[in-house]
């Protein structure tokens, strides 16, 4: 066959298939992400919803949008999952997660912002002795596998970086044990991302 009938063809999600149950895998992470996360608890962001958004991306209506998807598609696709299954029930809900979740995001990009600066400089976070020794702590327990350290002092972490590391954490709490199959995946990529936080968080502190 020649090679010029590919030259004009792309994948897009109108004529590929995207495995169910990677679908169902990112929708039941997304799920507990806001639950543990972000404290939402709200019929908008269940399992079942999130699976059903993630579906009308994945497998679009003929005219619908399918390559180059945004954030925005994503949350006009979870409106109309939301209208279709409650009709216009949870629109204050819906509304005021996703009003979190874009605050969320602005933090990010912001923060992110922030750290932009000459090529080759890595800004530094400071940390206290006690703060630099739960770090590695945590990060020698999640590496065995083992139960997580809390931290030292009644009041909790303080800083951005280390409240985000904490977060993590009590993700891994919920699911360091587990023998469901569809949870093992996640735990794997949470034990990665804690690893990874405190390897910066120690790579960066100022000295």
């Amino acid at each position: 066959m020649s090679m010029e009938v590919y030259e004009h063809f792309h994948l897009d999600f109108h004529n590929s298939r995207v495995n169910s149950k990677s679908v169902m895998g990112i929708a039941h992470w997304a799920h507990h992400n806001m639950r543990m996360k972000y404290q939402i608890d709200s019929l908008v962001v269940s399992n079942d919803v999130l699976h059903r958004t993630l579906k009308y991306i994945t497998s679009p209506p003929r005219f619908e949008k399918s390559q180059d998807i945004t954030f925005e598609d994503f949350t006009e696709a979870w409106k109309k999952v939301v209208f279709h299954l409650f009709g216009r029930k949870y629109d204050r809900e819906l509304e005021t997660v996703l009003l979190q979740i874009e605050r969320v995001t602005e933090e990010v990009d912001n923060f992110e912002n922030e750290v932009t600066m000459a090529e080759g400089f890595v800004p530094g976070i400071y940390l206290t002795q006690t703060e630099i020794d739960w770090t590695l702590s945590v990060q020698l327990a999640v590496k065995a596998n083992e139960e997580a350290p809390k931290f030292p002092l009644s009041r909790g972490p303080e800083k951005m970086r280390l409240l985000e590391l904490s977060k993590t954490i009590s993700l891994y709490r919920i699911v360091r044990t587990t023998q469901n199959p569809d949870f093992i995946g996640h735990r794997d990529k949470i034990r990665d991302t804690i690893i990874d936080q405190c390897d910066r968080l120690l790579k960066e502190r100022a000295r």
